[in-house]
């Protein structure tokens, strides 16, 4: 992390209006801290190390807020929660400070942090639904490794190139990178700064993906010339990974209820040559009936709270509400009934989520097993962050049972 003492003075204090600005559009707004960060980095004239500290620092404000907002002892978003982050990290105070307020907010930083909902900046009702799920231990486990900030991972686009060739650019232009052993084209970064602008991204070259995730299409089972519908697709991230790993011969039929995320995925599909994939918009459920058993594999990467991901996308913890949790187990279950309808007698049925639940997980595909016997959940695989490092994800397969034949005498 860059010390604010790197930078000039002048410039601090402008600086630290842009991350109370941002925190006020990504906590009150319910803004995306990486879209508001690429707003930031484009409109506003910044060195190297200045963006260095805008991106840092705007992560960890947002993954800490609820505790910076107790340490200033303010609900709101204001330039006393900027000072809070500097009692927290015991950065010097501003000159603007009072000595004995800033001390007293250091000792209200220490206090605090003794909670476990304070010091990791998670609401009361999601701390308790997430040990009441886990258990005390797994949970302070999870959320320990949730709340370190996030890998820049990529995976290597190998319709277009190999790891090593990329690997090779990447030290030819000063980029620190290496290969990320759990997988066959995962490259981990020192630092994603001025990736996007490189000639390998425009390129299609590489994706952004983390470690966890992209080991969800290999699971899958695909491979050249079968039928794949990727039935939440997105924008599009394992729609891609599915088509290389189908060497672009095939079919992969992307659907999704919004257009917009799907026209990111085509204009993804074609940076990345990624040929072999349709878009189809979910405009009702004749959708989904037009394709009863015609995939070999169907994907469901089913909408869920994200906690799995929270590294990345810290805001998550403060826009998630109780009862949506619940509408979220309701929908995942109905898109496994409805969704495997699409998958053919012999095929291969998958159901992933980044979250780190069990209700959103394992107690979903028992749940459809034991309500549909003609299925069998045959291979499933938890992701935790505590353990692995990278993101949390669950996984499961399920395949049809075969029918027995009828022996008449």
């Amino acid at each position: 992390m860059v010390h604010p003492n790197a930078l000039e003075p002048e410039r601090l204090t402008m600086i630290s209006e842009i991350l109370i600005e941002a925190l006020d559009s990504i906590v009150l707004q319910n803004r995306h801290t990486d879209k508001e960060l690429q707003s930031l980095l484009r409109g506003n004239d910044l060195t190297s190390i200045e963006k260095e500290f805008l991106v840092v620092t705007l992560y960890d404000m947002v993954r800490n807020i609820l505790l910076l907002q107790a340490i200033a002892q303010t609900p709101g978003i204001n330039s006393w929660v900027y000072t809070a982050w500097l009692a927290l990290r015991n950065y010097p105070a501003n000159s603007n400070v009072i000595v004995e307020h800033f001390e007293a907010m250091q000792a209200r930083a220490a206090e605090l942090s003794k909670n476990r909902a304070m010091r990791f900046s998670v609401p009361d009702w999601l701390d308790t639904l997430c040990s009441q799920e886990l258990g005390e231990e797994a949970w302070e486990r999870e959320i320990t490794a949730l709340h370190s900030p996030a890998q820049a991972i990529l995976r290597t686009n190998l319709l277009k190139t190999t790891r090593q060739d990329l690997l090779r650019n990447f030290k030819t232009m000063r980029i620190e990178a290496k290969p990320l052993a759990e997988t066959e084209c995962g490259i981990i970064l020192s630092s994603s700064a001025g990736i996007f602008r490189t000639d390998e991204f425009q390129n299609g070259h590489f994706e952004m993906q983390d470690a966890n995730s992209q080991m969800i299409a290999p699971l899958s089972g695909a491979k050249p010339k079968l039928r794949v519908i990727d039935a939440c697709a997105g924008a599009g991230g394992k729609t891609i990974h599915l088509a290389q790993i189908m060497q672009n011969k095939g079919k992969i039929i992307a659907l999704d209820t919004s257009d917009k995320k799907l026209e990111a995925l085509r204009q993804r599909a074609t940076r990345a040559g990624a040929t072999i994939i349709e878009t189809r918009q979910i405009t009702s459920t004749k959708t989904i009936k037009r394709l009863k058993e015609s995939a070999d594999i169907v994907l469901i990467d089913a909408p869920c709270t994200g906690l799995g991901v929270l590294r990345r996308n810290p805001e998550t913890k403060y826009n998630l509400k109780p009862e949506q949790v619940e509408s979220l187990h309701k929908q995942q279950h109905d898109l496994l009934v409805s969704y495997s309808r699409m998958t053919k007698p012999t095929g291969t049925l998958v159901y992933s989520v980044c979250s780190i639940l069990p209700s959103e997980g394992e107690n979903q595909a028992r749940t459809f097993v034991e309500n549909h016997p003609e299925w069998t959940l045959s291979f499933e695989q938890r992701f935790s962050p505590a353990t692995d490092g990278f993101d949390g994800f669950y996984v499961a397969l399920f395949k049809r049972k075969e029918k027995q034949n009828e022996v008449t005498i």
